[in-house]
Order: C-alpha cells, then sequence, then structure tokens
C-alpha cells in the first residue's frame, strides 16, 4: 500500500524516523523502565512506540474535536477548515524547537498486527489534515511525549491498563490481569498517580484469592481484563484499604488474615 504522504510501502517494511537524541534517549529509558526490552537486554523501541501509538493518536483526535469545539464558538466561517489551520498552526509552534534539534539518529518502527489499524488511520485521515509525511507526524507526536514528566509518559504508555482499572473500580467488577507472570484477581480500590521521587504510578486493590492488600506498579500490569464478577466489600475491608492509602507504603502487602 502506497500512500503520497508515506513515502514508503509501510505495510511491508518498517518506517525510518529521524529523532533527536534527546527524543531516543527518552524512548530508550522508558523502554527499560516498563518493561519493553529484548532478549538481548535492548531496549524494544519498536513495542514501546507500537504500544504508545494508539494512545497518542486518540489524545490528538481529543485536542482537535476541542480545537473544532473552540472554533465554532468564534467563528462563523467553515469552523472544520478553520480546524485544521489552527491545528497546523499548533504544531508549527509547539514542535519549532523540536524541530530545530538536530535530527542525528533515527528508529525503525514496524507495525504489528495489533497496530496496523491505527496506521492505516493516520495515513488516511490524519497525513492529509497535517499535511506532513507518515515519519514527520510519528516525530510530532513522539516529541510531544517525551517532554512530559515520567508518571504521564507512564500512563499513556498504559493506558489501557489504567482504563481497566477504573472501569473495575467504577462498576465494581473483579479485574484479572498479569502481575510479575501470576494471574491476579483484584478489586480495584484507588491508584496513585506520580508518587513520590520515581514518580510512580500505582493501583490499589485487594488480591482476593491471596487475601492481601497490595500496591501494584503500573508499568507491570500486563493484559487487564474486567470481569463480570461483582465483589462487595466490606466496610472493614475499605477501612483498611483507605488506611493503606494513607500510610502511602506501597512496597509492603499487608495479609488479612480475619475473614474480610
Amino acid at each position: 500500500m502506497n500512500n503520497n504522504f508515506t513515502g514508503t510501502y509501510y505495510s511491508a517494511e518498517k518506517i525510518k524516523i529521524k529523532v533527536s537524541s534527546f527524543v531516543l534517549n527518552i524512548l530508550n529509558n522508558d523502554a527499560q523502565a516498563f518493561g519493553f526490552i529484548k532478549s538481548n537486554d535492548d531496549s524494544n523501541i519498536n513495542g514501546l512506540v507500537n504500544k504508545l501509538l494508539p494512545t497518542l493518536l486518540e489524545v490528538k483526535k481529543l485536542e482537535r474535536a476541542r480545537l473544532f469545539e473552540a472554533a465554532k464558538e468564534f467563528s462563523s466561517v467553515d469552523s472544520e477548515k478553520l480546524c485544521e489551520f489552527a491545528d497546523i498552526i499548533f504544531d508549527s509552534i509547539y514542535f519549532y524547537d523540536a524541530e530545530l534539534e538536530n535530527l542525528e539518529t533515527y528508529i525503525w518502527i514496524r507495525p504489528t498486527q495489533n497496530t496496523r489499524a491505527v496506521f492505516d488511520e493516520i495515513i488516511k485521515s490524519e497525513l492529509p489534515k497535517a499535511a506532513v509525511e507518515l515519519s514527520v507526524y510519528i516525530r510530532r507526536l513522539l516529541n510531544r511525549y517525551v517532554r512530559l514528566p515520567q508518571y504521564k509518559r507512564e500512563a499513556l504508555v498504559f493506558d489501557s491498563e489504567f482504563e481497566a482499572f477504573c472501569e473495575a473500580g467504577a462498576t465494581g467488577h473483579i479485574i484479572h490481569f498479569r502481575y510479575n507472570g501470576e494471574i491476579q484477581s483484584v478489586f480495584a480500590y484507588n491508584y496513585v498517580y506520580g508518587y513520590g521521587r520515581d514518580q510512580e504510578n500505582y493501583l490499589l486493590g485487594y488480591d482476593i484469592e491471596n487475601r492481601m492488600i497490595r500496591a501494584y506498579s503500573l508499568c507491570e500490569v500486563r493484559n487487564a481484563k474486567v470481569t463480570r464478577t461483582l465483589f462487595r466489600p466490606s466496610d472493614k475491608l475499605i477501612d483498611r484499604l483507605a488506611e493503606f492509602q494513607e500510610n502511602c507504603d506501597f512496597q509492603t502487602t499487608i495479609k488479612l488474615e480475619e475473614n474480610f
């Protein structure tokens, strides 16, 4: 599949994206910190970007929708066209310094089976609006990503896991996920965003099978799925969870011997 904006048959080959050393360093560090590591212990930047790209695209589309609503408030002319112009101008200003950086290195991104639809959407819907090539469009998304604090970057990478946990907490349904190689069955209580010097994100919950109150590091949660099974916590359990959160001792677990 070829497109005037892509410059490559992306579905068959990897995409070469020129980036600055700053961007490369952040991506390398995040890949290591968030568990995207190859068998030889090198950073798996391709895996990180493929996990991240769907969320970055959704954030971009949400921002454009907000621009469109603002454009409707201030102009009676074609709001959609005005929004497109504003979006291009915003990107040009926001990324001005980043684009002036020396793009002395590059990364290769190969779309996966799970992200081909995302790349298709970017090519068909986003590139005509942005009037840039695919590699430039992705670089702009990454330029924005790397300038966020670490806890926000982690939240973007693991957005689907975080959203699943929040859904479980709001509905009272049990959530299952893999953590440190083990399947967890958890009552989702709350989360802590950007905690401490290391800016870590924690999911606080009750491990039902092992009767443990514990904090789960967001970046280590995998394959999160909300079940249809409801869990009704006792007032005593809620009190203990609130106490655990208030004490901020997220490196420990609390084994509950009583029947909660």
